[in-house]
């Protein structure tokens, strides 16, 4: 029986461990953008809501739902972000896309117990009301330091995963390329030791 040639013992080895190591660095740097893109279109509507939170305050003040609903309405409008205000209750008292009359009490969302325990919340999730999955943000709206409601912007993400699925094939075509001259690379490096 023949044995093999060491180049047909080191090739495959050094191909695979580059073809794993590219695939782990794919990984780990998709994963990474995607989180920091999140973050950082969270961040986004934070800052958002608090720039809005001064020129609601005086229509929560005197209960004017229907102030509210016209400013949220003007601030969706303007910053292309989907405004919602929520009284401590859970009720909808406003909202830039929907009837808040027509909405489910949202004093169970997970952004809106956040933001009143920990003065922020985020999630991310479906929205059976617009069919899409949505970034959420709350920050609590307070008066004179006292808590008054909660404003919640959301935005749909699927702008930001078709940026990132675009992202990803630039990074998927970079590591074929990669992966295809470092082959070529270790199959001479190979025939050479």
């Amino acid at each position: 029986m023949r044995k093999r040639r060491l180049l047909w013992q080191l090739f495959p080895s050094f191909l695979i461990l580059i073809i794993a190591s590219i695939i782990a660095i794919t990984w780990y740097a998709s994963t990474s953008f995607r989180n920091f893109s999140l973050q950082q279109t969270a961040d986004i509507l934070k800052t958002r809501g608090h720039l809005a939170i001064p020129r609601l305050i005086p229509s929560i003040r005197v209960n004017d739902e229907t102030e509210i609903q016209k400013i949220s309405r003007e601030l969706g409008a303007v910053t292309g972000t989907r405004f919602t205000l929520i009284d401590l209750s859970g009720k909808v008292i406003g909202d830039s896309e929907q009837d808040p009359a027509a909405m489910d009490n949202h004093g169970d969302r997970p952004e809106v117990i956040a933001a009143l325990d920990a003065g922020f919340g985020e999630a991310i999730r479906y929205s059976y009301t617009l069919k899409q999955n949505m970034l959420y943000a709350a920050i609590p709206v307070k008066d004179s330091g006292t808590v008054i409601g909660v404003l919640r912007l959301s935005l749909a993400i699927t702008s930001i995963e078709d940026a990132l699925t675009a992202v990803y094939k630039r990074i998927a075509l970079a590591g074929l390329a990669v992966v295809l001259l470092t082959a070529v690379l270790s199959y001479f490096l190979s025939r050479r030791v």
